[in-house]
């Protein structure tokens, strides 16, 4: 009778121990990354860049430019393997596709109090917008206004907040650099430089 009851105290032991060593496991995934990992926000930081042009004590605009360099591209790439895996990531590929054709690419967000000085991608545009390379000054080949920013977009890119502004790709000719470089906005209202 001693044997069994030792038996049965080692079983549940066994069994105690198991379901145990589950629980532990489960707060071990606790300190794994969700959501965006460092490492991608650390890139997102390092090539983005944030100003807000005040007239006296009214904010005439709050600009967000994140440039997409080759090494931010690749981070963004294997950031979104890694969220949402190899299906979604081939739906994805557009996002090489400015760097593969030579071209330079900025996601711009924009907000302004008036609606009306929110139309970087109009021809009669308030704002003129630029690239400055030391003295070289260089137009957009194309201003693109983002009509649906999509959830994983503002995840993505979470100065983006879609119902306060608007969001815009900027395309320019191959950059001849990674930095030393300044994207500006002009208008009426002021000047906002961001450089890299």
């Amino acid at each position: 009778m001693l044997i069994r009851r030792g038996q049965i105290v080692v079983i549940l032991l066994v069994v105690f121990f198991a379901s145990a060593c589950q629980e532990i496991h489960k707060y071990m995934d606790i300190p794994k990354e969700q959501g965006l990992s460092h490492n991608y926000l650390s890139q997102l930081n390092k090539w983005t860049r944030k100003d807000t042009l005040f007239s006296g004590f009214t904010t005439e605009a709050i600009i967000y430019a994140t440039y997409k360099s080759p090494s931010f591209i690749d981070t963004y790439q294997k950031e979104f393997l890694r969220v949402y895996g190899v299906e979604k990531q081939k739906k994805n590929l557009g996002e090489k596709s400015a760097t593969s054709q030579n071209v330079s690419e900025f996601i711009v967000y924009a907000y302004t109090p008036i609606d009306e000085c929110n139309d970087f991608d109009k021809r009669s545009s308030l704002w003129d917008i630029f690239v400055l390379d030391g003295d070289k000054k260089t137009s957009p080949i194309e201003i693109k206004k983002i009509e649906t920013v999509l959830p994983e977009m503002e995840s993505f890119y979470p100065y983006i907040k879609k119902n306060y502004g608007n969001c815009y790709s900027l395309k320019f000719k191959s950059l001849p650099q990674e930095n030393g470089f300044k994207l500006v906005f002009v208008s009426t209202r002021g000047k906002i430089e961001l450089i890299w």
